[in-house]
């Protein structure tokens, strides 16, 4: 035994076991760390796709109010009510 009631060996096992517990847990932190790297990156291009989908919607919007106008005008138009009274006489609706 040594000195201060430790024995060398199990000094040693202790020591051995201590270190292969830091590598573990540095090994688990090198993982953890690449996947938030991962999980940023993912975070990043998923707010990018959002902002591209939110803009494609507004974009949709507006062509669809445009035709909505563009429709309200054709219906609304003598010519075509004119033409609609027409069918109607000749029975072809």
């Amino acid at each position: 035994m040594a000195a201060g009631g430790t024995d060398p060996a199990s000094l040693a096992e202790a020591l051995g076991r201590t270190s292969a517990q830091l590598d573990e847990a540095r090994a688990a932190a090198r993982l953890a760390d690449d996947l938030r790297h991962r999980l940023l990156a993912d975070v990043r291009r998923l707010e990018r796709r959002l902002l591209d989908s939110e803009a494609e919607c507004h974009e949709l919007a507006e062509k669809v109010k445009h035709r909505d106008r563009l429709l309200s005008q054709i219906f609304g138009s003598r010519s075509w009510r004119w033409t609609q009274a027409l069918r109607r006489s000749l029975r072809r609706e």
